[in-house]
């Protein structure tokens, strides 16, 4: 019951429901009695203006989706304000294609990279029912070309496997440089979230980062099973010339930080390079 309380207050709070928390009540209730009745159901969910998603009721993330829209809000924002048409978006680690489809609703072009053969599927349905412009491919991204194992039994947590999992599917690997080149799509900004293999992905990307204006990076302590840490992947980047910042979507400001994101998920990382740029985007 604690854990219920606890989730129900960070949906009523979110920015996309503190003006109608009545209306995202109902929401979330409806939306956990039609759970239990019909137990496991896809629906299509409008998560933004042009934006649809398919949804099935147990992925891990569905709740959020269903109830707030532009769940991890203020990222979410930053690639609605900065995304024009005819940019480029890397979504590497897309799952079925949430952040894809919220840029293609932009304009943008998309490349979408997801390694696990039920979870591609349905990221490519995803990516026809919007009329996504841009690439899907079915692969995973590390810092050498080759083959890995992952994860099939995890949901929206699926990763490189280790010794320890039993279910598992092998998968073609490219570096990030390898797939721009042989998709000539060179991405402006890039959200990653594969579940602790950042380091390695990053690594193979060394030739594409120095021209990305932003980085989405999802960090939650997870590289420690592959030996990584997240320390590690925020000195990397800012080795590279990238720093952390928050992003005010009220404002449209960019803020440095010291650190990455260490109460939340999601970091926003700008290119250093750029940032006046950028700046002058967001603003406009």
């Amino acid at each position: 019951m604690r854990y219920q309380l606890r989730w129900i207050k960070e949906i009523l709070d979110h920015p996309t429901n503190r003006t109608n928390r009545i209306s995202a009540l109902l929401r979330y209730i409806r939306w956990n009695v039609g759970r239990r009745i019909l137990d496991q159901v896809e629906y299509t969910i409008s998560f933004a203006p042009g934006a649809k998603i398919i949804l099935s009721n147990r992925e891990n993330y569905a709740t959020l989706a269903y109830t707030c829209g532009l769940y991890d809000f203020d990222e979410m924002k930053f690639l609605i304000d900065y995304l024009r048409p005819g940019d480029i978006f890397g979504d590497f680690g897309a799952n079925v294609g949430i952040y894809s489809v919220l840029a293609g609703s932009r304009g943008a072009t998309v490349l979408s990279v997801e390694p696990v053969p039920s979870t591609y599927t349905q990221l490519e349905e995803n990516l026809r029912l919007n009329c996504i412009k841009g690439r899907a491919i079915r692969c995973g991204l590390s810092d050498a070309r080759g083959r890995l194992n992952f994860t099939l039994a995890l949901g929206g947590m699926n990763r490189v496997a280790t010794s320890r999992d039993v279910e598992v599917v092998e998968v073609d690997v490219l570096r990030v440089d390898d797939l721009v080149e042989e998709t000539g799509l060179s991405p402006q900004v890039i959200k990653i979230d594969v579940e602790g293999f950042e380091l390695p992905l990053l690594k193979g990307g060394s030739s594409l980062l120095p021209n990305v204006a932003a980085i989405i990076i999802e960090l939650n302590g997870s590289g420690k099973q592959y030996g990584y840490s997240d320390d590690e992947v925020h000195t990397f980047l800012n080795t590279i010339g990238f720093s952390c910042f928050d992003y005010f979507p009220a404002t449209r400001e960019l803020r440095l930080r010291n650190d990455y994101q260490r109460q939340r998920f999601n970091s926003l990382y700008i290119n250093l390079k750029t940032l006046g740029e950028t700046r002058l985007r967001l603003a406009s």
